[in-house]
């Protein structure tokens, strides 16, 4: 710290032109708010409350992951109804707003959780049902690989649905 090649002490320094030097000094003594320096970036959002969209707290940003949680947990109540993680998903959207995209992100997380349940309804029947019934292991690997492809089906079909509905409950927010 002591060879700090920022700081000059010497005094036989070469010094600014004076005339710069001058035409600074009376800069800063004109104008003294023109380099005031504000301590806090956010912006001045007058006397907005705490629940009012324009307020800093707020958030501006969509939490594509509450909505999806919301989303997929209804997604999952309403399971025995066709096409239910759409719904899921839309309500997920509809809860972000927002554009397309966030609409659609959050309709992905609705679609994720509300497979969650399939997974597991279906490892456990992956895990006893071969063992228990079918005694030829190269036709539990069959059956295995059957039943991932089935999963990865399911899986499109889920998390696409929610992303659908998702974009579609965004869409309908902003139009509406």
């Amino acid at each position: 710290m002591a060879d700090d090649s920022r700081r000059t002490t010497d005094p036989d320094a070469t010094s600014p032109d004076p005339e710069t030097a001058e035409a600074d000094s009376e800069a800063t003594t004109a104008d003294p708010e023109a380099t005031a320096v504000d301590p806090d970036p956010t912006p001045d959002r007058g006397d907005a409350e705490p629940g009012d969209p324009t307020s800093p707290r707020s958030g501006d940003r969509p939490r594509p992951l509450v909505h999806g949680l919301i989303g997929g947990v209804l997604a999952v109540v309403f399971a025995f109804l066709p096409f239910s993680p759409a719904l899921g998903g839309g309500v997920a959207g509809y809860l972000g707003g927002g554009t397309l995209g966030d609409g659609a992100k959050a309709g992905a997380v609705a679609g994720v959780v509300a497979f969650v349940p399939i997974v597991l309804v279906a490892g456990a029947a992956l895990v006893f049902v071969p063992v228990v019934a079918v005694p030829d292991p190269g036709f539990s690997i069959g059956i295995w690989l059957v039943a991932l492809v089935f999963l990865l089906l399911l899986a499109l079909y889920t998390v696409g649905l929610g992303v659908l509905g998702g974009a579609l409950g965004a869409y309908l927010k902003a139009e509406l």
